[in-house]
Parts: C-alpha cells; sequence; structure tokens
C-alpha cells in the first residue's frame, strides 16, 4: 500500500526484480545483499542498498520512523538470511518467501519462530509465487497472468523498468550448459542471460 516501507533480502534476479517493481510502485525498497552496493545503486538506480555483513540495525529503524518494516521480502534460500528477515520486520510486519529459507542448508543454530520475532512481533510470514494462469473476468480474480504480464509490458514500454539491466550474458541454444555453469558460480553483477534459439 503507499506508504509501506519495504525490505528486499538478497540481490540475485528475483532480489532485483522485486526492488525494481517497488520502486516502479512509488516505494523506496532498502536491499540487502552480500554485493558490492554500487552495482545497484548506479547500474539499477536503487538507493537504499546495504551490507548484510555487520549491519546496524539501530540507525536504519531510526531512519524509516518505525520499530522495522512493514513488508520485508526475502529471496534468499539461508537460514542467516530468514534470521535477519524476522529482524527487519517491524511489529505486525509481514515476511514474504520467494526464497526457500532452508533449502539446501542443514539444520539452523537458532529457532526459525523464535518467539521473540513470531509470537512476539506478531509477524506474518508467508509464501509467495501463485498465480491463476487462467482466463477470467476481473471481478472473479484480479490479478491473473494475463494481466499481470500486461502490466509488466506496459511498465517496460514507459520506461518504468529496464529488463535488459538484467541481461549479463548473451549466448545460443548451444551454449546453454556453459550459461548454467557461469550463473551458478554466482559472480556479482552477473544476473541472468538471454539466450537466441535461432542460432
Amino acid at each position: 500500500q503507499p506508504g509501506h516501507t519495504v525490505a528486499v533480502i538478497g540481490m540475485g534476479v528475483l532480489g532485483v526484480t522485486t526492488a525494481t517493481l517497488a520502486k516502479a510502485f512509488a516505494a523506496n525498497p532498502c536491499c540487502f545483499t552480500n554485493q558490492p552496493t554500487d552495482i545497484f545503486t548506479s547500474k539499477f538506480q536503487l538507493a537504499n542498498v546495504y551490507s548484510k555483513d555487520g549491519l546496524c540495525y539501530k540507525p536504519m529503524m531510526d531512519s524509516i520512523n518505525l520499530d522495522g518494516f512493514d513488508i520485508v521480502i526475502n529471496t534468499s534460500n539461508h537460514w542467516d538470511d530468514h534470521l535477519l528477515s524476522m529482524k527487519l520486520a517491524r511489529k505486525g510486519g509481514a515476511i514474504v518467501n520467494l526464497g526457500f529459507p532452508g533449502r539446501g542448508c542443514g539444520a539452523p543454530n537458532f529457532n526459525p519462530l523464535d518467539s521473540q520475532y513470531y509470537y512476539d512481533k506478531q509477524l506474518s510470514i508467508m509464501h509467495c509465487g501463485h498465480v491463476f494462469e487462467e482466463d477470467s473476468s476481473a471481478i472473479d480474480i484480479r490479478f491473473n497472468l494475463k494481466r499481470n504480464i500486461h502490466y509488466l509490458v506496459d511498465l517496460i514500454e514507459r520506461d518504468l523498468i529496464n529488463p535488459l539491466h538484467l541481461f549479463s550474458l548473451e549466448s545460443t541454444w548451444s551454449g546453454l550448459q556453459e550459461v548454467y555453469q557461469t550463473l551458478s558460480v554466482r559472480k556479482p553483477g552477473i544476473f541472468t542471460a538471454l539466450l537466441d534459439w535461432g542460432k
């Protein structure tokens, strides 16, 4: 909603696109990453990008004039980032998981539903990702896949988002294996690839 404060954890493709859309929706997202922050301030014009390492939370909370963020969007699988999301959310705030906390990780060294966050803060922790794909009237289902895509295309045509910033590599379909290998290294500044299926 207008005026909501938004934090985005993890600045891979999901995080960058989430922060870019939040900015297009007139939010001023605060982004948290292990990558060099200048990649995002220069290329994507995101003003508030912070390192997750050694973060001092108090000055940030004071700066947003709340006890935390209204919405924290976590795109990461790491348990440490799940803990960070619970620390960043305000009382009564929401955590939206675009990532899969714990996937590929061992058991966490903390309680992922610690009462000081989950109950004391009365947090809502929810999943995100399901979009209704069938045609439907707006009175029945306002946001379906087709209308969402139309909306994204409109944002691109009005230069409110630029998908070209996400393309770090270009390859033919025959180089797909090398593309996956390059992306799996997670080199800072490498986001996704544009595939030419005609060659």
